[in-house]
């Protein structure tokens, strides 16, 4: 489930099967549990409400808006029941997906460096840092030059800024 999708989005539909004819084998959602879990599947936060499970359909609902960077996982626990109270209990984990929400920032306006007399191509010079605010894939920071260099060259990963060319 991606997050900052409205509360009532479909998540998914429950479906349990019962080998029984007519009204034996018309079957009864029920949603026993609802917790918050980290990446680990340990309980974080117990008992939330955070979807809706309808009872006839077993479509499961959000009932909240999902920020990624607040809950990445959900554990439920639901019941599957027939008409004579024979039943089936599952558990379904539900998973938030970030969005890319904000732009990296640098953390100075600018950078100044000096290249050392005798520098050597491949020496580096400084490192440039930004942040950003998204967690996961979407909070990763890659660098590049904003126009090409035939002196300077950046680390795409650790912005380190480096020499392409020895110094005069």
């Amino acid at each position: 489930l991606r997050e900052n999708l409205p509360a009532g989005t479909l998540v998914t539909t429950l479906r349990a099967v019962d080998a029984d004819a007519g009204a034996f084998g018309e079957l009864r959602y029920e949603l026993l549990e609802q917790a918050a879990v980290d990446g680990g599947g340990g309980s974080v936060t117990g008992h939330v409400e955070a979807f809706a499970l309808n009872g006839s359909s077993g479509e499961l609902r959000s009932r909240l808006t999902f920020d990624y960077e607040r809950a990445k996982a959900f554990r439920l626990l639901v019941r599957a029941t027939d008409a004579g109270n024979a039943s089936a209990t599952a558990t379904v984990r539900v998973l938030v997906g970030g969005e890319d929400e904000y732009d990296p920032v640098f953390l100075s306006p600018a950078f100044s460096f000096e290249v050392p007399e005798g520098a050597r191509r491949g020496q580096s010079i400084g490192r440039v840092l930004a942040t950003d605010e998204d967690e996961g894939p979407d909070g990763v920071v890659l660098y590049a030059l904003a126009e090409p260099s035939p002196y300077f060259a950046v680390n795409r990963t650790t912005g380190t800024i480096w020499l392409r060319a020895d110094g005069r």
